[in-house]
């Protein structure tokens, strides 16, 4: 709880305090009480304590200590990182932009980050948007702090000029140039891969959200990651440094909208940066409460396709044992069989790739019974970032289980046709329509197959069954070779939502397919054009990249917008309307014909 006690303290207070009052996020304090029209305002609000009960400590005393004994691993730094970059996201949907993002401002907890320091947050109006330049800002700065966690520089987030610009937004040309060289220096090449565009672009450019940093994290980041304690993600050494800190959960209820009354305030109220040290003027004093309009919770970018099968533990009991396990195997180990494969590729980011890679695996597994044809298999590919398959942990925490009950997982691929080495092993969860989502099922913190093992893997992928492959990349120079990657594509799939841009960059990677010896993969493609917004401009985009790009392709399908898949993400094929249904069914019967 934090009383007034000048016209100073009452800026800090009333702006602190109607910052707070929009969020309801486990990263983010919740106000608990205020009155800014008393005679001595006072506001407030949870916090994070130690054992003793002391402040938790800051991103920057763990960094120092940390790098005493170990670096911050980078599944350690991408859980630490989605969490924020929700907090983030869900300020930012609540009009609230933190605007001085900083190592001093994150608290660390066992329960996970808490991201502090908004009394000089910017707030919009109610109804209005903040400017996409400071919410940019808010991304770079994020972006940034991560980059310093696994760079290797001794410079980290205690201080030095030269990274500077980065934090504080000031110079957007500056902070570009530094965030080239911090993209450098980040040790583990993924994890640069994943923060260089969010180091690198112009704050303005749309690119950056913490919605679109979300997306990035997704593929990379383990199952459920968010939903699991934030202490199993951490090294022994840092649950010494967090010394039992504990955020305050003992109330997230919302305030009463009669709570926070505005207190008249001097116009030469200031605000200091951090209370007792230096000042800045307060040239902002039209925040407005509005305590109907809260951010968000988890969103579609924390959802991973298929559905875990639930074994009740009345049964175990009756049974004695969870059941035997479903083994997918090469389907004729003798020959060598290679099966069927889909690329799916799109030019540029927000083009539906993903979407159209998960629901067409599902359309072409609905199309035969289970019994009468092979696995039909899908994995998002990212060889820039390290990923093939998606990531799920052992753990017994995890809450995924291979013979207990409770979630399990569909079937196993087998080991002695795809190894996951050091340990751990590959296994999928289907989705209602039967298609397997293949995932890395291995201890929290085993990194990826390397580089050089992604197309032995994808080979023997290749051989239990059809398989739907989510790329995301170019397949001209500087990407890998098509051929020397994925062998021989039975069938390539171009995903456009329409955007000028993309319909160009997509015109350009067909174009160069074209003159480099792909030119039947280019003339018997599928072409998936999707409305991501439903607006007339969408139409309109769709109808211009069909005339640009249908020409030079065998099937064009249109995907209608579908507010399970805008609001959702990649939900399963039953959520779908039934217009989109019938429109992955057309392009799945398509895809092999």
């Amino acid at each position: 709880m934090i009383r007034a006690t000048t016209a100073r303290d009452a800026s800090v207070i009333r702006r602190e305090a109607l910052a707070l009052a929009r969020f309801d996020h486990p990263c983010l304090p919740s106000l608990l009480g205020a009155d800014l029209g008393a005679k001595g305002p006072w506001a407030a609000a949870t916090g994070a304590l130690t054992r003793l009960g002391q402040g938790a400590p800051t991103l920057r005393t763990l960094a120092q200590g940390l790098r005493l004994h170990e670096s911050f691993g980078t599944d350690l730094i991408l859980v630490f990182g989605q969490r924020l970059a929700s907090a983030l996201d869900h300020s930012h949907h609540a009009g609230v932009v933190h605007g001085h993002l900083s190592a001093d401002r994150v608290l660390l907890t066992l329960d996970g980050p808490l991201l502090i320091g908004w009394h000089r947050s910017r707030i919009s109006d109610p109804g209005a948007a903040p400017a996409p330049d400071r919410t940019g800002a808010d991304v770079r700065a994020l972006a940034a702090l991560l980059g310093l966690l696994g760079a290797r520089t001794d410079w980290h987030p205690t201080g030095g000029a030269h990274f500077a610009p980065l934090l504080t937004g000031d110079d957007d040309a500056r902070a570009q140039a530094v965030g080239h060289e911090l993209a450098e220096e980040i040790t583990d090449p993924c994890l640069s891969s994943v923060l260089r565009p969010f180091l690198t672009l112009p704050t303005r450019d749309r690119a950056m959200s913490a919605e679109s940093l979300l997306a990035a994290f997704r593929d990379r980041v383990p199952r459920d990651a968010f939903l699991q304690p934030f202490s199993w993600w951490l090294p022994e050494s840092t649950r010494v440094l967090i010394d039992g800190a504990r955020l305050d959960l003992s109330s997230r209820a919302e305030p009463d909208p009669n709570l926070l009354r505005p207190a008249s305030l001097p116009s030469s109220a200031e605000v200091p940066l951090v209370p007792g040290r230096e000042l800045a003027t307060d040239d902002e004093d039209t925040d407005v409460h509005e305590p109907g309009r809260r951010g968000r919770q988890l969103t579609k970018w924390f959802r991973l396709p298929g559905r875990p099968e639930q074994v009740p533990r009345r049964g175990l009991l009756r049974r004695r044992k969870a059941g035997a396990r479903t083994v997918i195997g090469p389907v004729d180990s003798g020959t060598g069989h290679q099966g069927r494969l889909a690329l799916v590729f799109g030019g540029g980011t927000r083009c539906g790739r993903s979407t159209v890679a998960v629901q067409l695996a599902s359309a072409v597994a609905e199309a035969a019974p289970a019994s009468g044809r092979p696995p039909v298999l899908m994995l998002p590919f990212h060889p820039a970032a390290n990923v093939i398959g998606y990531r799920m942990a052992t753990d017994e925490r995890a809450g995924y289980r291979q013979v207990s009950p409770g979630p399990r997982v569909s079937a196993t691929i087998s080991p002695d046709a795809l190894v996951l080495s050091p340990s751990g092993g590959w296994v999928t969860l289907k989705d209602s329509n039967g298609a397997d989502f293949v995932h890395q099922y291995a201890p929290a913190g085993q990194p990826p197959p390397p580089p050089r093992q992604h197309r032995d893997i994808l080979s023997r992928m290749r051989r239990l069954g059809t398989l739907v492959i989510d790329y995301a990349g170019g397949l001209a120079p500087p990407g890998p070779s098509l051929r020397g990657t994925f062998g021989d594509v039975d069938r390539l799939v171009v995903a456009c939502s329409g955007d000028p841009g993309q319909v160009a960059d997509t015109a350009a990677e067909l174009t160069w397919l074209d003159q480099h010896g792909h030119a039947r993969l280019v003339s018997e493609a599928v072409l998936v054009l999707s409305d991501v917004t439903g607006t007339a401009a969408a139409q309109s985009g769709l109808t211009e990249a069909e005339s640009r790009l249908g020409t030079r392709v065998r099937t064009v399908v249109r995907i209608p917008h579908d507010p399970a898949l805008r609001d959702g993400g990649l939900v399963d094929f039953s959520a779908l309307a039934p217009l989109t249904q019938e429109a992955f069914r057309t392009a799945g019967r398509a895809l092999f014909r």
